[in-house]
């Protein structure tokens, strides 16, 4: 509302310095006195909106750091293999990092909105019809500034796409790094991220040419509406004064800046906003690690022989696969060895995945001492000569050569 009355007491401030006026040299003061108290009211203001808003969209980022590390955590082995480290960085920084932008500019939505039906009215009621067509124009504007911010929405979603695709890549890439040198595979693999990052450069390049349109219509709209609207009066031969004049500028400028700094940017915020809660609720959808009804978790075994797992007709299957195990019985105690031999793709690991409850199971039982622990630990490959291999934990190269012959 501070924006709106100031117009009208510098427009009255003005008057007072127009030759033969009769306002008294106290009004005159009052005047000037209001017009500099108004500006450090709106100062003010505006500075602890934002900072409450910072503040507000601090929390909300804390909050989806909060969920985001704790699905982390839950994660099932499945679902973690199908998400990168990058892609969840990806997403703890630059998709969470949207919520601050859109709470420092997210109420110029309906500021905007608001502002531009008030100052129509204030101008209408000043010219008449002749506001008509810097109304259309208006609209216009503000028709241009949505379809950039939702055309910029779709480009954030490509190049968002692009880089999960190339940090995946560089990932995979850096993981096999030992074969890529052995075979010789820099050139192919360099051209595979060349290629996917150009995509991603493209629509970098897109985005900021619809940034271009979005600013250039917010620095033009005042000079424009400010032409259209002069320009009929001056075509109506209509009498100017200054008291119009003065209001219907500041009028507009407030206009300029709400639609260059706010309404548009909280345009390409929102859209942002969207692709990064689309990803987000992506993230906090994927399978959690969830022990089966058919886990039994029993407070006495047998203390005789210390019995911790004992399972009976076990059959399990792949949710995304025909592959299932069927009727396997057996029983372990404390301090046991349990090896399990068989081909590629037999199912061993699968075994370990169906106590770690990633597997479902179909029939049987599957009985666990409280105190039992699991830990599924594989072995990585290790591609290096075999002096490197054997030299672990060894003192001397003396100590190598008799393991070497």
């Amino acid at each position: 509302m501070l924006r709106f009355i100031q117009p009208f007491i510098l427009a009255r401030f003005i008057r007072c310095l127009v030759p033969c006026s009769k306002i008294s040299l106290s009004e005159m003061i009052c005047w000037a006195a209001l017009n500099s108290v108004f500006p450090w009211l709106m100062f003010t203001i505006r500075h602890l909106g934002l900072t409450r808003a910072f503040l507000a969209g601090m929390h909300i980022r804390c909050a989806y750091h909060g969920l985001i590390f704790r699905k982390m955590i839950r994660l099932s082995m499945g679902s973690l293999g199908a998400q990168t480290s990058g892609k969840i960085i990806n997403i703890m920084t630059n998709d969470v990092q949207t919520v601050d932008h859109l709470g420092l500019d997210a109420h110029f939505l309906w500021i905007g909105t608001l502002e531009t039906i008030v100052v129509l009215v204030i101008l209408w009621s000043h010219v008449g019809f002749t506001i008509l067509l810097a109304m259309i124009y208006t609209l216009m504007v503000i028709s241009v500034q949505i379809l950039c911010g939702k055309v910029m929405q779709i480009i954030w979603t490509k190049r968002v796409q692009q880089t999960d695709l190339r940090i995946k890549l560089m990932n995979e890439i850096v993981k096999s790094i030992h074969l890529v040198k052995m075979y010789v595979w820099e050139r192919p693999f360099q051209l595979k991220v060349e290629r996917v990052r150009r995509k991603e450069t493209f629509y970098v390049i897109l985005k900021s040419l619809m940034n271009s349109v979005k600013i250039v219509n917010g620095y033009s709209f005042s000079l424009i509406f400010f032409l259209i609207v002069f320009g009929l009066l001056w075509y109506r031969r209509a009498t100017f004064n200054t008291d119009f004049f003065t209001i219907a500028f500041v009028l507009i400028s407030y206009l300029r800046h709400t639609y260059l700094h706010g309404f548009a940017t909280s345009c390409v915020n929102l859209s942002q906003y969207w692709v990064a809660v689309q990803r987000i609720q992506e993230f906090l959808n994927a399978g959690e690690f969830n022990q089966q009804k058919m886990v039994a978790i029993e407070n006495e075994f047998d203390s005789e022989n210390k019995l911790t797992i004992d399972i009976q007709n076990l059959s399990s299957i792949w949710e995304s696969s025909s592959f299932q195990l069927r009727d396997v019985t057996f029983s372990a105690r404390t301090g046991e060895l349990i090896i399990v031999i068989g081909s590629i793709a037999s199912g061993k690991s699968s075994l370990l995945m169906t106590l770690l409850g990633e597997m479902k199971m179909i029939d049987g039982t599957v009985k666990l001492n409280r105190n039992a622990r699991f830990c599924y630990v594989p072995q990585a490959h290790e591609i290096r000569v075999v002096s490197q291999n054997v030299s672990i934990d060894k003192e001397s190269p003396n100590a190598i050569l008799p393991i070497l012959k």
